[in-house]
């Protein structure tokens, strides 16, 4: 295909760039002893076999701070997060919710989550003895009620997490125990990795908290260089625009991490950084130095067969949200026409080409690894393969026939037109001009209209193309509400919101509220399972393929692995990792 090859010339330039960095990088040699590191350079690793070099792109270092309380769904933070911090619960491959800092998730039937007669509910968090802070001190269940009060203040700048607006209060029992009051049934009660309630140290930060100066509070260095979370490292110290050093925590609840000392490194992009793969100075790539499938390659062909591990891990769906705004669009008005469009989609054709076949099509919004999976499968999917010659069935059977120009025009002989648009930038061009072109194949006028990544009014143009938006749906707990009412974007909401294509169904939105609403997980999958049914059926969005982002190892390390879409860090068990001789 012409995806393919032209792919394939800016693999061989990303190759010849990253070949002469790393035939040029420097090797990591051995300092002499109490000799320092000077300005900018990661200190040398004295015992290579107890470090780990990690590598990032540059714009991925912590701005603000080590982590970022409440805005943890993103990958850098959560990368940092979940290396110096910890959470009450995580997500393990399957997107199952394990215990860090509880002893255990909630569950209705154990009676340490109830449901109230008004509506309300409680729930009781029991917390590990054996958690403390990295200075020595125990975790205590002030820490998360300090955490969430820090959390709802209006003048500390952090991202608020979906769930806050439905908590009332939160109550320290003991020193042991947490309840959290919700104002609402919600199944986000149960737990959401490294986006709970937080957990703040009162006894270094509640003083400085309280005297009111929030701008003191958020410019401690607290949460810079003299950080101290509950995470299976300590940072040591912290070269801005190069390295942060961290140490194992000999305390940490999992137990002692098996890598004694960590260097997570800034490296200008993404090209050096494979250079750096290749010469030897960097051991592994997580998910949050956002590799795509490129670089992936390049550092797979450079190191062929046995330099160590590449993988593609996937966390969400290239997808065309088609447009539903406009009541007269002629995909609005019958599902025909957008089955059509379905089946004109070459799925596994631009995996291949654009993903290099390490991704597969996708049918649905979950990922087979997911547990929710074989519930999705056991309510059955409507499929939409490959096949031009049922697209213009489809489309005949509308009323829509191909003319002289193998255009498909309606009884007023009026040409069928849409657009595709994305952002300008990564593979998205590719994306919309290969489905273009795939559908102006079957007959279909369409045309790749791409949007300025700068816009300032780029929300808005987001939401009101004039036929598909191509863009991810992301996995996540609360995914579902990215086609609910609720999530459409106005002006009246400065064009926030999930539901791109302006989709309202009134099915659906009832399928959605007892998605949230249902506390036990397998009813609550099942909920989920009609949802996916539902948008297989009704087709307002065409899935295209899984995509993800590259994680490397380096021969002898072992540990990395997949990972669940709700949490995307490769880090989440890094203190699990070890090297093999």
């Amino acid at each position: 295909m012409h995806e393919r090859s032209q792919r394939g010339r800016w693999l061989a330039a990303i190759m010849g760039a990253v070949l002469l960095a790393a035939s040029c990088a420097p090797t990591t040699g051995t300092r002499p002893s109490g000799q320092s590191p000077s300005a900018g350079e990661a200190p040398a690793a004295t015992t290579p076999s107890r470090t780990l070099r990690i590598a990032f792109q540059g714009f991925e270092e912590p701005k603000s701070g080590v982590i970022n309380y409440g805005g943890v769904s993103a990958f850098d933070p959560l990368e940092h997060f979940l290396v110096f911090h910890a959470s009450l619960t995580t997500y393990d491959p399957k997107g199952q919710l394990i215990p860090r800092l509880a002893e255990k998730v909630p569950t209705i039937q154990d009676g340490d989550w109830k449901t109230l007669p008004d509506g309300t509910m409680d729930v009781t968090w029991k917390l590990k003895p054996s958690a403390k802070w990295q200075d020595g001190k125990p975790l205590r269940a002030e820490d998360f009620v300090f955490g969430l009060d820090v959390l709802r203040d209006p003048e500390v700048p952090v991202s608020r997490p979906a769930w806050l607006s439905l908590v009332s209060t939160a109550e320290a029992v003991d020193s042991q125990t947490l309840v959290i009051h919700w104002k609402q049934q919600s199944f986000l009660a149960g737990g959401l990795g490294g986006a709970d309630i937080p957990a703040i140290p009162v006894h270094i930060l509640s003083d400085l908290y309280q005297t009111g100066d929030k701008h003191a509070f958020v410019n401690s260095t607290f949460w810079t260089t003299d950080f101290i979370g509950l995470g299976p490292y300590k940072l040591a110290q912290w070269q801005r625009g190069s390295f942060i050093e961290g140490l194992a925590f000999d305390g940490f609840v999992l137990g002692k991490p098996k890598i004694e000392r960590i260097l997570l490194t800034y490296i200008g992009d993404v090209n050096a950084i494979v250079g750096s793969i290749l010469s030897g100075d960097m051991d592994m790539v997580p998910m949050g130095a956002r590799f795509d499938a490129t670089q992936l390659m390049a550092v797979q062909n450079g190191w062929g067969p046995d330099g160590g591990m590449t993988m593609l891990v996937p966390f969400g769906v290239r997808t065309v949200w088609l447009q539903f705004r406009d009541p007269n669009a002629p995909w609005v008005r019958d599902i025909r026409i957008r089955r059509a469009m379905a089946h004109s989609t070459d799925r596994q054709g631009m995996s291949d080409a654009l993903q290099y076949g390490m991704t597969t099509p996708a049918d649905t919004f979950l990922l087979a690894e997911d547990s929710g999976y074989p519930a999705v499968e056991r309510a059955g999917l409507a499929r939409y393969p490959y096949d031009v010659d049922r697209a213009r069935q489809l489309m005949a059977e509308a009323g829509w026939t191909l003319g002289g120009d193998r255009m498909l025009r309606d009884a007023a002989g009026q040409p069928l037109t849409v657009d595709l648009s994305a952002t300008g930038q990564g593979s998205n061009l590719e994306e919309i001009q290969t489905v273009s072109d795939q559908w102006r194949g079957v007959g279909f006028q369409a045309s790749p209209v791409p949007l300025p990544p700068q816009a300032g009014d780029l929300d808005e143009k987001k939401n009101t193309v004039k036929g598909g938006f191509v863009w991810p749906w992301t996995p996540s707990p609360f995914a579902p509400q990215n086609l609910s009412s609720g999530q459409i974007p106005t002006d009246r909401t400065a064009w926030k919101g999930a539901n791109y294509s302006g989709y309202n169904n009134a099915a659906y939105d009832e399928m959605y509220r007892r998605f949230t609403t249902t506390l036990d997980t397998a009813p609550r999958q099942q909920v989920q399972a009609e949802i996916m049914a539902h948008i297989a059926d009704e087709v307002p969005l065409i899935p295209i393929y899984y995509y993800g982002n590259g994680v490397i190892a380096r021969k002898g390390l072992s540990g990395p692995a997949m990972i669940s879409p709700y949490q995307t860090s490769s880090l989440w068990n890094l203190h699990t990792w070890t090297w093999q001789s």
